[in-house]
């Protein structure tokens, strides 16, 4: 009997690190797919900024406020996570047109996905349910 604990154990702790891994790439789908949209959105908008560009710059948005929310969970609201924007964003002080293209996808490229998609076990299972599906493909 005592041979089945450790193996329980060690079950519960296996799933708990696939789900995570599930979840991180889930979401690693959904930042690509949503960057990819936007930067797309903002080139035919008239930004001349180059996709690549755009597309670090969004995920640039997305890795900080992952870890804005993961490091200050108390902070894991709409409104922290804009006053986080708006605080931290690294091109809001560019002042030219691409300067302003690369500050919006930081701050819009992901929107604010942080609340949702660290902190609430529902919407998690959700995203890796999309993600499954094959909703977040880059086309």
């Amino acid at each position: 009997m005592k041979i089945y604990i450790p193996i329980v154990f060690l079950f519960f702790i296996s799933s708990a690190a696939f789900a995570e891994t599930e979840y991180e790439n889930s979401i690693n789908a959904y930042i690509d797919y949503n960057c990819d949209h936007n930067a797309k959105a903002l080139i035919k908008d008239g930004s001349k900024t180059k996709y690549k560009k755009l597309i670090s710059a969004c995920k640039r948005g997305a890795d900080d406020i992952k870890r804005f929310v993961s490091e200050w969970p108390d902070f894991g609201t709409n409104e922290g996570i804009i006053s986080f924007q708006d605080t931290v964003a690294p091109y809001a002080h560019e002042e030219t047109a691409e300067g302003a293209y690369k500050n919006q996808i930081y701050r819009y490229g992901v929107g604010s996905w942080g609340i949702g998609y660290i902190q609430n076990a529902s919407a998690k299972a959700n995203t890796i349910k999309q993600w499954k599906q094959g909703k977040f493909k880059v086309k």
